[in-house]
Order: structure tokens, then sequence, then C-alpha cells
């Protein structure tokens, strides 16, 4: 197997799964000797341990579509792959993980939502001011570590001082250090591809499925001049009208 084509989702799976275990842990271990409020204890295993194993899920299964491509890429398939400096890769590494922070961000204000209304329900309902709290609080920490937890394992692994990097473009989709990059599949569809300038970029815009609609997304990767970038945006529209 070449280097850097191992599949990136499984790693990562195993991670959320690991998680799910620990959340399960503290809950049980925690409310059954009376440790945690029993909402607190059903708050990290409800909330916490379902986040985790839809997480878990979703990235074993996303593996498994992959595999085809990646042994296509392993092939020689590839329609080009570009050695990347550890400058530019930090760049690009930089970008890639803001954006993964506002993601990681809605997902822990998701959690502390639901939290919150049930510390405040049994604030107001049950009229027990100490056990509300304690969900509360309790539901503030789920959130960030769910967050946290999210934006360590999306982000993808981080540069490394003087080392290069192989990115991998296929006509769906791009590997970069154990980072993928679809805009062709299930739920999603290619708009265009362009080679730009100033730096010399592959950009790429497709559409993403979501449930009121499709939403405009785009990618960019470095490339080594406009001229490898051009030749691989002819190629995978020559790919897509084909």
């Amino acid at each position: 197997m070449k280097p850097g084509l191992q599949n990136p989702y499984f790693p990562s799976a195993r991670r959320w799964g690991l998680a799910f275990g620990l959340c399960m842990g503290v809950a049980v271990g925690g409310g059954a000797p009376g440790l945690l409020p029993m909402p607190a204890a059903i708050l990290i295993g409800a909330v916490g341990g379902t986040s985790c194993l839809i997480f878990w899920f979703s990235l074993w299964l996303t593996g498994h579509s992959l595999e085809g491509e990646l042994e296509s890429f392993r092939q020689g398939k590839a329609l080009d792959q570009w050695e990347l400096s550890a400058e530019t890769y930090r760049s690009w590494w930089e970008e890639q993980r803001r954006a993964v922070t506002r993601g990681a961000l809605a997902v822990g204000a998701m959690v502390l939502l639901m939290g919150g209304l049930i510390g405040l329900m049994i604030w107001t309902d049950e009229k027990k001011p100490e056990l509300g709290a304690a969900v509360l609080a309790a539901s503030l920490g789920v959130a960030a570590a769910v967050a946290l937890a999210v934006r360590w394992v999306m982000s993808g692994p981080g540069p490394r001082q003087n080392e290069s990097y192989i990115l991998w473009i296929g006509p769906d989709l791009a590997l970069l250090n154990g980072q993928v990059r679809r805009w062709q599949g299930p739920g999603l569809r290619l708009k265009g591809v362009e080679a730009v300038d100033q730096p010399p970029r592959l950009r790429v815009h497709y559409e993403a499925a979501l449930k009121n609609g499709w939403v405009d997304q785009r990618v960019e990767f470095p490339a080594p001049s406009l001229a490898s970038a051009a030749t691989v945006a002819g190629q995978i529209e020559a790919g897509r009208r084909a």
C-alpha cells in the first residue's frame, strides 16, 4: 500500500467508538453509586453516547464507501498527485480547520440546547432548582467535550515540520494527509472546476443536498502550477460530461 493511502475514516471511527464507551462508563459508573445526579448521568449517556454512536456509524459507513476509490489510487489510477511542502500544507490545513471549528461549535450548541431544556424543565416543573442547575452544568461540560472531539477528529492530522505531503486527486474526490474532500457521490453534485492563480489552486464548485434543497459548496487545493491545475480541472470536467 502506498504511503498516505490508508483509509482515514476507520481510525476516526474507532476514536468515536472509544468516546461512546467512555460516555456510557461515566453515565453508569457515576449514576449507579450516586456520584452524579441521575439526570446528569442520563444526559451524559443519552446525549453524549448517542452523539458518539452516530459519528462512529457514519465514519465506519463512509470508510467502507471510500475503499473502492482508494484502491484505484493504490493502482496508480489517480488523475494526478501533487507534492506539497509543509508550509503549503499548513496554510491549507489552517484554512480548513477554521471551517471545521464553526461546525464543531454548532454541534456543541445543539447539545447544550438539549441539555439546557432538560435542566430548565426540572427547574420549573419539578421545583428542584439544585438538580436543574446540576443538569445545566453537566450539559455545558458535555457540549464542550463534544465540540472539542468533533474539532479534533474532523480537523485531521496537523502539519509536521519539514515534511512534504502528497495530494491525490481523482474524478470524484481528493485525499490529502488523511483528509478527504468529495464533490461527487450520494447527496453531492459537481457544478464546475477551474484553475485559479496567485497562488495556483484547483477550485471545485459543488452542491450538497440538505433537507430544504441544495447548498453551494467550494473547496480549493494548492497546485504546483497553474498549468497542472488547469489539466486536472479539464480531466474532471471531461469525466463529468462523459
